[in-house]
This record gives C-alpha cells, sequence and structure tokens, in this order.
C-alpha cells in the first residue's frame, strides 16, 4: 500500500515512452511477453510469479530471463523471488531452474546439479533408422533418461533448508532498503 506501481503494458509506442520512466516507480509489473524490454539494473528486487512458465531452460521465455538472473549475480545486493503454487514436477529440471534463479552461486550450472542430485531409475533407448543409397540401412540408438528422482534426498533437504535459512537473513535486511521491484507475471 502507498508504494507507486506503474504498469508496463500496452502496444510497443506506449512502452517505449513509459519504458524511460520506470526507475520513478517502486514496483513494475509486466508479463513474461514483455520483461525482457527492461534494464534488469533498473531494479533492486525481483519477483517472478508463476515461475514454473520458466522451468523449461530451453524456452523463450526462461532465455529472457536470464540477463536478470546474470544481474543478481553480479550484484548480491538483489533480492530474487521465484513464487509458484504448482508442485514441483518429477524432472529434475524442476527444482534447478528456481533455485538457479534465486541463489546461482549456491546451486551451481546444471551438469553440477544433475551429478550432486540425480539418481537415474530408467534409461530409455530411442532407436532412428536410416536407408541409405546403397539400399543398407543404418540405427542409431539414442539413450536417455526416462524417469530419474533424487540421489539424497536428505542432502538435497539440508542443502536447501542452509541455502534458505541464509537467504531469508539476507532478504531481512534487504527489505528494509529496497526501493524498486519487478513483478512478472500479469
Amino acid at each position: 500500500p502507498g508504494a507507486s506501481t506503474l504498469i508496463y503494458i500496452g502496444d510497443q509506442k506506449k512502452r517505449e515512452s513509459i519504458r524511460t520512466q520506470v526507475q520513478a516507480y517502486q514496483f513494475v509489473a509486466t508479463s513474461y511477453e514483455l520483461f525482457h524490454e527492461l534494464d534488469p539494473n533498473d531494479f533492486d528486487s525481483y519477483i517472478i510469479d508463476e515461475c514454473h512458465l520458466v522451468s523449461n531452460v530451453t524456452t523463450a521465455r526462461y532465455h529472457n530471463l536470464e540477463p536478470f538472473i546474470d544481474a543478481s549475480w553480479r550484484r548480491p545486493d538483489i533480492c530474487f523471488q521465484a513464487l509458484t503454487g504448482t508442485p514441483i514436477g518429477n524432472q529434475i529440471t524442476s527444482p534447478w531452474t528456481y533455485l538457479h534463479a534465486c541463489q546461482p552461486l549456491v546451486w551451481g550450472s546444471y551438469a553440477r546439479f544433475k551429478m550432486e542430485h540425480e539418481q537415474v531409475d530408467k534409461v530409455g533407448v530411442r532407436s532412428n533408422t536410416v536407408y541409405l543409397e546403397d539400399g543398407s540401412k543404418k540405427t542409431t540408438r539414442q539413450y536417455y533418461t526416462a524417469k530419474s528422482s533424487l540421489k539424497d534426498p536428505d542432502l538435497f533437504k539440508s542443502k536447501l533448508s542452509t541455502s534458505m535459512y541464509r537467504l531469508s537473513q539476507d532478504e531481512m535486511m534487504k527489505y528494509k532498503r529496497t526501493s524498486r521491484f519487478i513483478d512478472i507475471d500479469m
């Protein structure tokens, strides 16, 4: 209540005119389709609502979010929150995406996260047959993870609770001095 708020929507011409005013507001709300037009350095905090919409790292939405994640690496004073009411899925990518966005230095790369926390429960095989010009056929097989789970749930919970405690202590101090937020959802 009482915070100055800018709703960043409209056609391109309207957005261009209000983009110059962003720093005058304490709170900016926009959509997943538009937030990449804003400069991550204009904000002290990012609140990503419905973050399950960016859980797939191969999507354009996730790639649009990367400059904000990178800014949070360079500026440890940035508060980055990912909110969702959707349960974490069965794929190991889901928790990594959320945790990496909020605390990239704690959770590291996806490859490291998989190595530390993924247990492959079932391996699948995809076959692809190609017929060559001479009439012979060549079959290739690709192995993939059909089902995975956490390797050591207790280790994961311990690391998660330690990092969340550290984050919450930092956030308490951060909220006392934060002036500009961006909320991405709408």
